[in-house]
């Protein structure tokens, strides 16, 4: 617990060190266009998605995204500690209420909320194994799919 934080900290020394300023993360972020806008981006993206013709790529990356917002929603609901449940919350705030437009890396940050599959291995491990191995075996699929999809588009999140 003492050395996890560790990383983040030595991320943040050798950012100054190698910009050359104490605030390199705000630097960083601000030369990239990236703020906290309160999900107001994504909001948007959503609605042109709805409203317009989409590509596919920001219409499976938004499949993801309400995925995510649902499973948080449950997770929230379910009995766990809650470390673990502010630790969920935080992480799907951050990958859905940063912005301004780029909506491709919203699948990279959700990346470390594995938990959020946890309201799904419930009822997954209660099944019958015919239901449940080709399951995962479709899941796991669509889920190499939808990466290599990304990347051979050059819309890699």
């Amino acid at each position: 617990m003492i050395l996890a934080p560790l990383g983040l900290l030595g991320y943040l020394a050798y950012a100054g060190w190698a910009w050359h300023k104490p605030d390199a993360w705000f630097f960083m972020e601000h030369k990239m266009n990236s703020s906290f806008d309160w999900g107001r981006s994504a909001f948007s993206i959503a609605k042109s998605a709805v409203m317009t013709d989409t590509t596919a790529p920001v219409a499976l990356t938004l499949v993801v995204v309400a995925a995510a917002i649902i499973l948080t929603g449950c997770l929230l609901a379910d009995r766990i500690p809650w470390s673990l449940k502010a630790y969920v919350l935080v992480v799907v705030i951050t990958a859905v209420c940063t912005g301004p437009d780029y909506l491709g890396a919203k699948p990279r940050h959700l990346m470390v909320a594995m938990l959020l599959g946890l309201p799904l291995a419930r009822p997954l491990a209660r099944a019958r194994t015919w239901v449940s191995a080709p399951l995962i075996a479709a899941l796991a699929v669509i889920s190499a799919w939808f990466g290599l999809y990304l990347m051979s588009v050059n819309w890699a999140p």
